[in-house]
């Protein structure tokens, strides 16, 4: 946008931060007028979103099934699992069925209703503090800079006393920068240390010096009213810390936190409801989803039971964008089932009674995915339409699954409860694989280009079998040699950080160094090393 010509973007849009994609009527009607025709917009566009690395994909993909684990086994055997809510019962595969414990079905209205209490509250954070200085576009409209909500949680009264970042908004700050950096604004005296968790998942804690120690170490663990709490997002579950009665704790909303990880953010709050209290931080681009989405005026007072409300429906949101995955999972493992029982058929036609399975080529390569895409199968406006639909797929297993017919009618009332028909969003949550696949095909790329030698004939020697019997190396060592000592006979290179001077008694065998024929002078090269075609060492 810098390199904008004239006027032709308008000064509230100079700043990336003065756009913000929660906000559709701008989109529509400013921001898309304004920058289509920039060229580094273009560009960015073609190389992030077209072109993007990510988008690399392998011809076929080999994939498992989480339903796998929870199939009926043979044995009868039951596979029984643990889940903190019920939020996620309509995610679970079919044949596991969620047992609720009759004197536990309160706890879900008994937090909410403790959530309600009038201690709790809302507060605004999208008005910049003059103490921080000003944003760096006056039209910003997205989450407001780390430093300025921790500004703002510094002179809220009553006295915060935990931040729970539960929303992820404190970002640009690393957990220990936070939790000092709080702490500096905190002025009262009796507060000398803050509570974090480092890089190594450690529970420390920083005083007012800047000295930082393991929290369980320190006198920090029966003093609990002398420090204060910052816990980022990965730890607002399953951390269990005793905080004084009267602690009060600011909990940051994001885009897409559902009630389930609001809730269990809260719930750090053991005394909730009773003396401690929570406040809800609302930014500018939170106050907009969820006015909304309640259908109040943007300018009104948000309640806490606005802020609940707006929860659960992200939770049905949630439930949406993974109903096509939960679909696929279940398609593929019925796909996958007809195959080994196919397998199983033909082991029965062979003589082996020990083998489970036999495998003809052809069945195992059915077990493969299509997963590539050409540019035009991926973005031709055409395509829209030929998407893969979960009708179509359990059409085509129908004929196929006469017995599954009542479960593959159960996936196709669920999905259509939640309006959901298209299969083509599961994609995107299998990203993570293709990533870590681009890296080990890398990996392997590097690998080949040595230069292909001819390899010397593998050998032991009667010294070496000597050795191994008795610990005792011979006093004529023929068959041993001090590799990284004597550079004659085969050439090493030691790395940069390496000492230059090695033991002399680091050794080893002749059949171990001599890997291939070393190349002809004129192919070799000056400075020839052997180093890449070395076995290596663990």
């Amino acid at each position: 946008m810098e390199s904008a010509p004239g006027r032709t973007v308008p000064e509230k849009f100079r700043g990336l931060d003065s756009i913000t994609t929660e906000d559709p009527s701008q989109y529509e009607n400013d921001a898309f007028f304004a920058l289509r025709y920039l060229r580094p917009a273009i560009n960015y566009y073609l190389s992030e979103m077209i072109f993007a690395k990510k988008l690399l994909e392998f011809p076929q993909k080999l994939s498992d099934s989480p339903w796998s684990i929870a199939v009926t086994k043979s044995q009868g055997h039951p596979t029984i699992g643990f889940s903190g809510t019920n939020d996620a019962n309509r995610l679970l595969p079919l044949g596991v069925e969620p047992i609720g414990l009759g004197e536990q079905k309160h706890t879900n209205a008994l937090v909410l209703n403790c959530l309600l209490h009038p201690d709790n509250e809302v507060q605004d954070i999208r008005e910049p503090l003059p103490a921080v200085g000003p944003r760096s576009s006056p039209h910003h409209s997205g989450p407001p800079p780390a430093n300025e909500i921790l500004h703002h949680v510094a002179r809220f009264k009553p006295k915060i006393r935990a931040i729970l970042d539960a929303g992820a908004q404190i970002v640009g700050l690393g957990n220990g920068q936070a939790a000092r950096c709080w702490l500096e604004l905190v002025p009262d005296e009796d507060i000398r240390a803050a509570i974090f968790f480092n890089a190594a998942e450690d529970l420390c804690v920083v005083e007012r010096d800047g000295t930082t120690e393991p929290f369980l170490t320190s006198s920090y663990v029966t003093n609990t009213a002398a420090y204060i709490v910052f816990l980022d997002q990965a730890h607002t579950r399953g951390t269990d810390l005793r905080l004084p009665n009267h602690y009060r704790a600011a909990v940051t909303l994001g885009p897409g936190l559902t009630k389930d990880r609001l809730m269990q953010a809260c719930m750090r709050m053991r005394q909730l409801g009773k003396d401690q209290s929570v406040v809800f931080l609302v930014s500018a681009e939170m106050r907009r989803s969820i006015t909304r989405l309640c259908n109040i005026n943007e300018s009104s007072e948000i309640k806490v039971a606005d802020v609940l409300y707006w929860a659960v429906c992200e939770t049905w949101r949630e439930l949406e964008r993974l109903a096509p995955l939960w679909a696929t999972h279940d398609i593929r493992r019925q796909r996958q089932q007809l195959l080994w029982d196919r397998a199983g058929t033909d082991r029965d036609k062979t003589c082996d009674p020990d083998r489970r399975y036999r495998f003809e080529p052809r069945t195992a390569a059915q077990f493969l995915e299509s997963e590539s895409q050409t540019l035009r199968e991926r973005y031709h406006p055409s395509q829209e339409q030929a998407r893969p639909t979960l009708t179509g797929e359990i059409a085509n297993l129908d004929a196929a699954l006469d017995a599954k017919g009542a479960e593959l009618a159960q996936i196709r009332e669920r999905c259509l409860e939640f309006g959901v028909d298209s299969l083509a969003t599961s994609a995107s949550h299998e990203e993570h694989e293709h990533e870590h696949e681009l890296q080990v095909q890398r990996e392997e790329e590097r690998q080949h280009a040595s230069q292909e030698l001819k390899p010397y004939q593998s050998s032991l020697h009667q010294d070496v079998e000597a050795f191994v019997v008795t610990g005792v190396i011979p006093v004529r060592f023929d068959s041993f040699y001090a590799r990284l000592q004597r550079a004659g006979r085969q050439q090493h290179q030691p790395p940069p950080q390496a000492p230059r001077s090695l033991p002399f008694d680091l050794l080893a065998t002749v059949d171990f160094t001599r890997t291939v024929h070393p190349p002809e002078p004129a192919s070799a090269g000056p400075g020839w090393v052997s180093d890449e075609y070395q076995r290596p060492v663990q």
